[in-house]
């Protein structure tokens, strides 16, 4: 384990779970494309997002989760946004 030193001065909150979100949601799943979307939705491809299957792996597509669920997930773009405006990001 690396030891950054690294004082942290609140803990970290994290925005509640959507009830019944798929899960795993690692990587460009309903989360993060829903964080994309918030911040820079000329670059995420709804028209795409929405036709694709959730899936627990990376393979055979280079995600892994639920892109298509990304317009449920309120809390974490409300979140971000909230970090990104408090100078907190």
């Amino acid at each position: 384990m690396w030891e950054l030193g690294i004082e942290v001065e609140n803990d970290v909150v994290f925005p509640p779970v959507r009830e019944n979100r798929y899960e795993p949601d690692y990587h460009a799943g309903a989360i993060e494309t829903a964080q994309m979307f918030t911040f820079f939705p000329e670059k995420v491809r709804c028209d795409v997002a929405k036709t694709l299957k959730p899936q627990d792996n990376f393979h055979p597509l280079a995600y892994c989760g639920d892109p298509a669920s990304f317009d449920l997930e309120f809390n974490i773009a409300e979140f971000t946004f909230a970090d990104v405006k408090l100078g907190v990001l």
